[in-house]
């Protein structure tokens, strides 16, 4: 997932790859990050969306790199999870003089 994050297999084709029952690693995944593998999977694409976006690539090559079917549909997750547009985010940090989180995960 982390090397391919527009890989969209659900828990069950992931469980089928990795020979376990879906319950068995939708456990696992609580066990070992504390959330579901569909707020896992958020997280990671936030904080890949993060990096990407601090160093300069568009919205669009996000979007594209992350496996949604639209712009439109990477920034609707992206103000779900932060509560802001990508461009409204970056735009209130700039004008705070803060460093975006993703320059401190480089």
């Amino acid at each position: 997932q982390m090397e391919n994050p527009a890989d969209r297999r659900t828990v069950a084709e992931w469980g089928e790859a990795m020979a376990l029952g879906e319950r068995t690693l939708m456990r696992l995944v609580v066990a070992e990050t504390g959330m579901t593998f569909s707020r896992w999977r958020q997280q990671l694409h936030i904080i890949i969306a993060l990096q990407r976006l601090s160093a300069g690539d568009s919205v669009q090559a996000v979007s594209e790199v992350l496996g949604y079917d639209s712009v439109s549909a990477f920034i609707t997750m992206f103000k779900k999870a932060l509560g802001k547009s990508p461009a409204r985010y970056f735009s209130d940090r700039a004008k705070r003089g803060e460093q975006t989180p993703a320059a401190h995960l480089s």
